[in-house]
């Protein structure tokens, strides 16, 4: 008899809260959707809102490495370009940094002269 009305009240008592599960359930869904739009919304703002100082800035990168090569700079060429550097030539010709910087010096050397 304990037992059966044990197991009686945890029915009644699992019963009356389910609907509070289900509506915690669903206002916590909301939310988190609610807070992912948000957030996409917020990256996209910043993503869009300032694309001219990385345009500035590549196209003052390109005249620099332009006039260096113009210059024939090879401090200028070295200090632009970084330790993993890989270059390949119209040929197909594949160079990491050093042979560039080499191949580079050469060519200024031979149009001097």
């Amino acid at each position: 008899m304990l037992t059966s009305l044990s197991t009686g009240l945890r029915t009644r008592v699992t019963h009356k809260m389910k609907p509070w599960i289900g509506c915690l359930a669903i206002t916590l869904c909301a939310l988190q959707t609610s807070l992912a739009q948000t957030s996409r919304a917020q990256t996209s703002q910043a993503q869009t809102s300032n694309p001219a100082p990385d345009a500035a800035n590549i196209i003052a990168l390109e005249r620099m490495w332009n006039q260096a090569q113009v210059s024939l700079d090879a401090k200028a060429v070295a200090s632009m370009i970084g330790d993993r550097f890989i270059n390949t030539e119209y040929d197909g010709e594949v160079s990491n940094r050093g042979k560039f910087l080499t191949d580079f010096a050469d060519q200024n050397s031979n149009l001097v002269s």
